[in-house]
């Protein structure tokens, strides 16, 4: 603070404040697209052959295929992993037990 009472910012004040900011302004859209493992549970409504489903996941209706060769059936509730939150890959893990 200078005689008058006002603050003076030191250029390492001023450096860390600008890094901040833009930290700040970048980092929110990175963590947004960053990839990571995703798990979903969902409801079979279809049997497509060929070990693809559809499954029901928050009001979508989506084709997902089962890569453990189990068969499931309507209504069976599964496991649904998103690899790298890459839904183009996901795939049925395996039916949850009760």
């Amino acid at each position: 603070m200078n005689k008058g009472g006002k603050h003076i910012l030191t250029l390492k004040q001023i450096i860390q404040d600008g890094i901040w900011k833009a930290v700040n302004s970048v980092l929110p859209q990175e963590i947004a697209n960053a990839p990571y493992n995703c798990t979903k549970y969902g409801k079979i409504i279809a049997n497509l052959g060929n070990d693809k489903y559809t499954v029901h996941i928050n009001d979508n209706e989506l084709t997902i295929p089962a890569i453990s060769g189990d068969s499931y059936s309507i209504n069976d509730t599964v496991i649904v992993c998103v690899p790298n939150n890459n839904e183009q890959k996901q795939f049925i893990l395996g039916k949850v037990k009760y």
